[in-house]
């Protein structure tokens, strides 16, 4: 726990923020909740389902949440999120990003003739991310956080579309972005929080679901 600005700060394992801005001289006034996440339905890496079939390796992936699964097809997929290894004898941790890692091809329409007609994806064997000619992802995230196979622990990691949030529309009238909706619930209640003085106690909860260095 910890105070900024008369604002109470208390961080959780990494994962959860709640703030707490308490007006001591009205203590028994109602007081003002609010609550957000930052986590979306998303594609979670399998870090030990990795293929090598005809020189390309390829990852399998578990769900998260409730994606639309047709959306994740055909587009540039980063990796994001947080690895656990040892070291000196230590458990650490560390968030790493590789961007544009790979994707999840749609096969012609002459092989799958039902692909404009309600087609239904299997989870194993449809979706599944295009990564390399030459490693697998667990050997490029050991080179990239410079570990050997021994002192790697664990992952969460998660698939993201690489490409950025654009304004868009005939007067630049929309924001068309992934994860939006949380997203942008996240920044509203933050705002109302740090700029309303209403002089009531606020309480703020943020369940942010992927380890971040608060």
């Amino acid at each position: 726990m910890e105070i900024r600005n008369g604002i109470l700060l208390h961080k959780k394992e990494g994962t959860s923020l709640i703030a707490f801005n308490i007006n001591t001289n009205k203590i028994h006034e109602p007081f003002l909740i609010s609550s957000a996440h930052s986590d979306s339905p998303a594609l979670k890496l399998k870090i030990e389902s990795s293929k090598n079939e005809g020189n390309v390796f390829s990852q399998h992936i578990e769900i998260y949440g409730g994606p639309i699964i047709s959306t994740w097809t055909d587009r540039d997929l980063s990796l994001a999120g947080i690895v656990y290894f040892m070291k000196e004898g230590i458990i650490n941790s560390q968030l790493i990003t590789i961007d544009n890692i790979g994707t999840i091809p749609n096969v012609a329409i002459h092989l799958n003739r039902k692909a404009n007609e309600g087609f239904t994806y299997n989870t194993h064997e449809n979706i599944v991310v295009i990564t390399s000619f030459k490693k697998s992802i667990k050997e490029i995230i050991l080179e990239k956080l410079q570990i050997s196979q021994q002192d790697f622990l664990s992952c969460d990691l998660i698939f993201t579309a690489s490409e950025p949030s654009k304004i868009i529309g005939s007067e630049g009238e929309f924001l068309a972005s992934k994860n939006l909706d949380n997203k942008s619930g996240c920044h509203a209640i933050m705002n109302a929080f740090v700029h309303t003085n209403n002089k009531k106690t606020k309480w703020l909860y943020f369940l942010i679901m992927k380890k971040l260095d608060l």
